[in-house]
Order: C-alpha cells, then sequence, then structure tokens
C-alpha cells in the first residue's frame, strides 16, 4: 500500500520478477528425479544410496523380490551386515576405496557375495559400488548396485561338476584303450609271427608242424574274436 501523510491508502505498489527461467530449471530437476526414481524403482537390480557412514538411507524395491527383505527392514543398517563372513574381505577393501572417493577395482561384473535373505539363508549376488560427490567433489554418499546370480553360479558350479566327471570319464577311457590296445595286439604277435613261419618254410615243414602253426593261428584269431566281441 501507498499512504499519504495522513496515513490514507491512496494507491499500491507492485513489483513483478521475472522467475519464468528458475521455474522451468526447478520443474526440469524434478522431472529429471522422477524419472531417475522411477527407474531405480523399477529396475531388477537392488540400488542402495548409503551415506559417508555407510547406513543405508534409500533402497530400492527390488530387494524385496530378490532377498525378501522390504526397503523399510533395511533402512538405518548397513549393507556389509549382509554379507557373508567368508566374503567379507575382497568387499570391504572395495567399499572401503569408494567412501575415500577412490574407484573401485571390482573385477568385470563386480564382486560376487553370498548375501543373507531375510529367510537367513544366503544368496549369491554380484555388485559395485560408485561414490557420490557434491559440486565441490566431497563425497556426500555411495550408490551400491546388486544382481541376483545365483542361478549363473549354481549353473557355473554343475557345469564344474560335470567337467570333473567328463574328465574321470576321459581318463578311464583313455586307461580303457590302452589295456586293450595291449590285449589286442597281443594275439595280432602271434597270428602274424606263425603266418610269417609257415610263409617262409612251408616248403621244409612237415604236416605236423604246418598243423602245429596253424593252430596256433587260430587260437589267436578266436582269442582276438573274443576281444573284439568284448569290446
Amino acid at each position: 500500500p501507498i499512504r499519504d501523510v495522513a496515513g490514507a491508502i491512496v494507491g499500491t505498489s507492485t513489483i513483478a520478477r521475472d522467475r519464468s527461467e528458475q521455474v522451468r530449471t526447478e520443474r526440469a530437476l524434478a522431472e529429471t528425479s522422477r524419472q531417475y526414481r522411477l527407474l531405480a524403482e523399477n529396475a531388477t537390480d537392488v540400488v542402495a544410496f548409503s551415506g559417508p557412514d555407510g547406513v543405508i538411507e534409500w533402497l530400492s524395491p527390488a530387494v524385496t523380490h530378490v532377498l525378501g527383505w522390504t526397503p523399510h527392514d533395511l533402512l538405518g543398517t548397513r549393507l556389509a551386515d549382509l554379507i557373508h563372513p567368508d566374503d567379507q574381505r575382497p568387499a570391504a577393501e572395495g567399499r572401503a576405496r569408494v567412501f575415500s572417493g577412490q574407484e573401485s577395482h571390482a573385477p568385470p561384473g563386480g564382486f560376487v557375495v553370498r548375501m543373507r535373505a531375510k529367510s537367513g539363508q544366503y544368496r549369491w549376488m554380484s555388485g559395485d559400488a560408485r561414490p557420490v560427490t557434491d559440486e565441490s567433489g566431497v563425497v556426500t554418499g555411495v550408490v551400491s548396485g546388486l544382481r541376483d546370480v545365483e542361478d549363473l553360479v549354481r549353473a557355473r558350479e554343475e557345469a564344474q561338476v560335470l567337467s570333473s566327471a567328463l574328465k574321470a570319464s576321459n581318463d578311464s577311457l583313455r586307461d580303457f584303450v590302452s589295456v586293450a590296445s595291449h590285449d589286442l595286439r597281443s594275439p595280432l604277435v602271434t597270428i602274424g609271427g606263425f603266418a610269417t613261419i609257415l610263409t617262409h618254410n612251408w616248403a621244409t615243414l612237415n604236416d605236423e608242424d604246418r598243423l602245429t602253426y596253424l593252430g596256433a593261428i587260430k587260437r589267436g584269431v578266436d582269442r582276438l574274436s573274443r576281444l573284439t566281441n568284448d569290446l
């Protein structure tokens, strides 16, 4: 209001500032945040944001499908507390690097660890983490992505078992072939030897010797036939 010397309102003064750009920026930022939130909430992988102290501040709903926990169950806890004791060391080393603002040194596909489900059982998960920094480069938290690889690990274990069984089978087959070759070679040597004697000495041999050598050849053939049938 604009007043005169007596205090009576004689008019109004209006100041208008153009905030179009600011409003557009705020709306664009809100839309981007909404899209990222929708993306994270509907992702099949588990996405978690932890503060600098490692405490979970946000968790995607996918954790319910994968591990049985609701996001509310795990808020205020640490992802590290769900990792199997035998898998803690590599995960802890990677986590320390990330929380110090360094890049993770995880292998391709991320670290593979067992994580405890709400049922108490453990499932194989692969994952990695990335630091989140503000405009000045200060680490404000860490975002982690976890993927359920239980079926993949089990399939790999089964493949290893089958590979071991196949190797054992190949070893047995190699031993069998070695023995079979030896057994087959023995009657062949007999047949070949007496056949050579008969070939080179037929005219000088009497009938009794000829029949003896032919009988040896016949026995060799019979033995070879039995071995062939066994094979």
